[in-house]
């Protein structure tokens, strides 16, 4: 494992799979790369990526939006990962950069490229989904996603909880094990996670999910303009009190935190991952904590008032993970 400054993780890819749901349930024979202390990536083996997980050390899974390309996902993993390592570098965790085909323009109309990256992100969750019970079921699992990558986080949790995506659910039952997300920027209905909704199963199997609200995120501002109908994005309205309503006992699980006053406009993710204060308020779920420890050196902070009592505590202790 490594530190932010001597980094050591891996870029999974589906790159190269098929990306459309067909009669039969696909399997992804993943691309493994690993990026070592120099920054060179480097090919490796599915039986390699296993061999490098130390047991029971949480795994954190990054999924990143649309119209990204594969030289992006390079460049930015390196920021990304010591990001997310200076937040807690006195904890282990492995880091594993998942990256699909979302680069545009595919029709050159912007928001028909919108819509058919977003199905896309949606079935990407069966990937996700195997890629994460390819992992042995003694290491907790975190899902960092933005933009549409929170889309393919919500499709693969609600699979592995028995759901339907896209006319298909996954062929094989899936091991119990720690669950924990976070979503930044979120790209999705503010009510798909509810009751009879799209991905209504993914709160499920969780111990936690946090939502990070920006209400002035100028991209997902034009969100409900995509297709009639449409509600707002989760980012920016976070979970209204009718969802909650809707959710009953499962809103417990969740947890929103206010970074209006940090991100601002912005929606891209270089307007989150240079925040450190960002990567400490949401540690405690991706390293599986359990608490706060020293806030980062920074002047910048989250308003009063944007955490309740009970999120800046960290979260509770929970000795088993709900599978309904």
């Amino acid at each position: 494992m490594g530190t932010a400054c001597r980094p050591d993780y891996w870029i999974v890819s589906s790159r190269h799979c098929w990306q459309h749901a067909g009669p039969c349930q696909v399997v992804c024979p993943f691309e493994y790369f690993r990026v070592g202390p120099d920054g060179r990536w480097v090919r490796a083996s599915r039986e390699e990526f296993l061999a490098s997980l130390v047991p029971n050390v949480p795994v954190c899974i990054v999924a990143h939006g649309s119209f990204v390309p594969f030289a992006s996902v390079v460049a930015d993993s390196r920021w990304t990962y010591a990001w997310i390592r200076a937040a807690a570098p006195e904890y282990p965790l492995h880091v594993v950069f998942y990256t699909w085909p979302s680069e545009a323009p595919i029709t050159g109309i912007p928001q028909i490229d919108v819509a058919i990256l977003g199905r896309r992100g949606g079935f990407n969750g069966f990937y996700l989904a195997q890629l994460i019970n390819l992992i042995p079921p003694d290491h907790p699992v975190s899902l960092l996603g933005h933009s549409h990558g929170t889309r393919v986080i919500a499709s693969a949790l609600h699979l592995l909880s028995g759901g339907q995506v896209q006319g298909h659910t996954l062929d094989c039952s899936s091991p119990r094990r720690p669950l924990r997300a976070v979503f930044a920027a979120a790209a999705i209905d503010h009510n798909w996670l509810n009751p009879g909704e799209r991905y209504d199963r993914a709160l499920w199997g969780v111990e936690y999910l946090v939502n990070l609200q920006n209400h002035l995120d100028v991209v997902l501002g034009l969100y409900p303009l995509r297709k009639p109908f449409s509600r707002r994005a989760l980012a920016r309205s976070g979970f209204t009190t009718r969802d909650r309503h809707r959710l009953g006992w499962l809103a417990g699980k969740i947890a929103e935190f206010d970074v209006t006053n940090l991100v601002g406009l912005g929606h891209q993710w270089p307007n989150y991952n240079r925040h450190p204060y960002i990567a400490w308020i949401i540690s405690p779920y991706l390293y599986y904590t359990d608490r706060y420890d020293n806030p980062p050196a920074s002047t910048e902070r989250v308003p009063a008032g944007s955490m309740s009592s009970k999120q800046t505590t960290g979260p509770a202790k929970r000795t088993t993970t709900s599978s309904h």
